[in-house]
């Protein structure tokens, strides 16, 4: 029951949402929260196609039955291949909505890391992860944006065996500030 609430107040809120655009990709000032992690973005158009996401979170994940918090470091430059269609057709344009074709650089180095006493003697490894991204970011309100990405890629750790790695985001972001018209 409280699902179907939800999702209808969020398809409500993207309704009232609905018809506005801007011009092109905007400057934003962003909070992202996920299932696992929190993070700061800035936003930093290059053209009306190409922007630089950069952000610095604070990421979990489980170790030997115990949560592991660490900080995360990420560059994703993004190309919006429909953002240009998305004006046209008078679609939601807004905190730079679209879907958008990225790499995910990431690293992981292993400072402000939150430990338990029961993983206290635990390090979180340096890793580094490039993986190509797809993703999509639709608003719901004026300040209010879902996003999501999933891609798969690799990840290269100090002094352990690389590996493939994956990127999931099902989240939320809310844009502090824009330089949206």
């Amino acid at each position: 029951m409280k699902s179907k609430i939800f999702i209808s107040l969020i398809t409500f809120l993207g309704l009232l949402n609905q018809g506005e655009a801007q011009e092109g990709l905007k400057e934003n000032f962003n909070f992202k929260i996920g299932a696992i992690g929190a993070w700061v973005a800035y936003e930093k158009p290059l053209n009306d196609s190409f922007l630089i996401d950069a952000e610095i979170g604070y990421i979990g994940g489980i170790l030997n039955s115990e949560f592991i918090f660490t900080t995360s470091i990420e560059l994703e430059p993004r190309y919006y291949y429909n953002f240009s269609k998305r004006i046209q057709k008078g679609k939601n344009t807004i905190n730079n909505s679209g879907n958008y074709f990225a790499v995910q650089l990431s690293y992981i180095p292993d400072i402000f890391t939150a430990k338990t006493p029961n993983n206290a003697n635990i390090d979180v490894l340096k890793t580094f992860s490039a993986i190509p991204t797809f993703g999509l970011r639709r608003n719901i309100t004026k300040g209010l944006n879902f996003d999501f990405e999933f891609g798969v890629g690799y990840l290269w750790a100090k002094g352990y065996e690389n590996e493939v790695t994956a990127n999931l985001l099902i989240g939320l972001s809310y844009v502090f500030k824009t330089n949206a018209k």
